[in-house]
């Protein structure tokens, strides 16, 4: 067993290393890369929508999961790249997540057209993101939009 003086000096360097880490900005580390799997959209056009949200596009994000609603099995819970800001009866929120379902009848996200137009709701309640079917009460339908993939088009 090495001596106690060996293990104190082990810890205090590890310690400085980590602390110079985070002061020079490398801790913690970067945001990972995106996974090959992950499915990216950018929500590059709406209509009917707050007059906060046009001066907000377009917006990129990653679908997370497939959920169901009350009234359709195909309803898409997304996480944004950058927080939407929201004046919600004024009062400012932070909007991180959408809900996107198929505007058409026949259509589908899933489906990975090159554009679809669909319902944009924001989630106002972060429960949402844990539940197994869409809550009316936990979202906020705001805008018609077109959504394409994000993967051939170039960030802002």
């Amino acid at each position: 067993m090495p001596p106690p003086i060996a293990i104190v000096a082990f810890g205090a360097g590890l310690l400085l290393v980590l602390g110079v880490a985070y002061l020079r900005g490398r801790w913690p580390p970067p945001r990972r890369a995106p996974r090959p799997t992950e499915r990216r959209f950018r929500l590059a056009e709406i209509d009917s929508a707050p007059r906060d949200l046009y001066d907000q596009l377009p917006c990129d994000g990653v679908l997370l999961r497939s959920i169901p609603g009350p009234d359709r099995p195909d309803y898409w819970i997304a996480r944004l790249d950058r927080p939407l800001r929201w004046l919600d009866e004024g009062t400012e929120r932070v909007i991180d997540h959408l809900v996107l379902a198929a505007r058409l009848q026949g259509q589908s996200i899933d489906a990975g057209a090159e554009q679809l137009m669909v319902g944009v709701a924001y989630v106002v309640d972060p429960s949402l993101l844990l539940d197994a079917t869409v809550t009316f009460a936990k979202i906020r339908y705001v805008a018609i939009g077109t959504i394409e993939p994000a993967l051939r088009l170039t960030s802002k």
